[in-house]
């Protein structure tokens, strides 16, 4: 029995192993460079999340959903929501979702203010109304994520969250 390999095999070899090393390279650099970007997604995604979260805790304790208080006035922007404590404002910024109280005065509260780092993100909301009483809100969200140049719109969502003004509605 002879040991060893011969000419034949050791070329096989040689000739796909750059192969092999090659897929494996773009593989590995894919894996390397996908990673920090997709969790960057996903930790953007949970504060989203969270902020709809705290959104319908609010909407859920509302009386209503006012078109103005003070000198805030509802809107694309501007989401004001009254509760038995007072009113609470969410307002768009370019990159944030700021979350106030708003004092009786129409003045901002500043010790209660929350703020929603979401860079990448779409956030909007409509204000549902029928009968001019309005009684839900719809958010729609989503995160922008670029991918090999081109951007995609990621984990879009839409919620819907019924204000107290929803009773007020079947009784009328």
């Amino acid at each position: 029995m002879r040991r060893g390999f011969t000419l034949v095999e050791l070329l096989i070899v040689t000739m796909t192993l750059p192969f092999v090393v090659i897929v494996l390279d773009l593989l590995f650099s894919n894996l390397v460079r996908d990673i920090p970007r997709l969790s960057r997604v996903v930790q953007e995604n949970t504060t989203v999340i969270n902020m709809l979260e705290r959104m319908r805790g609010d909407v859920d304790m509302a009386k209503g959903l006012p078109r103005s208080f003070g000198n805030h006035a509802s809107g694309d922007k501007i989401l004001l929501i009254e509760q038995a404590e007072g009113t609470v404002c969410y307002e768009l910024r370019e990159g944030e979702v700021v979350r106030f109280k708003v004092a009786e005065a129409g003045t901002r509260d500043e010790s209660q203010t929350t703020i929603w780092s979401v860079p990448n993100s779409n956030v909007s909301w409509r204000v549902w109304e029928r009968g001019g009483v309005t009684y839900a809100v719809e958010v729609s969200t989503s995160i922008r994520h670029k991918l090999r140049q081109k951007v995609q719109q990621k984990m879009s969502n839409s919620h819907v969250y019924f204000a107290g003004a929803l009773g007020a509605i079947e009784k009328g």
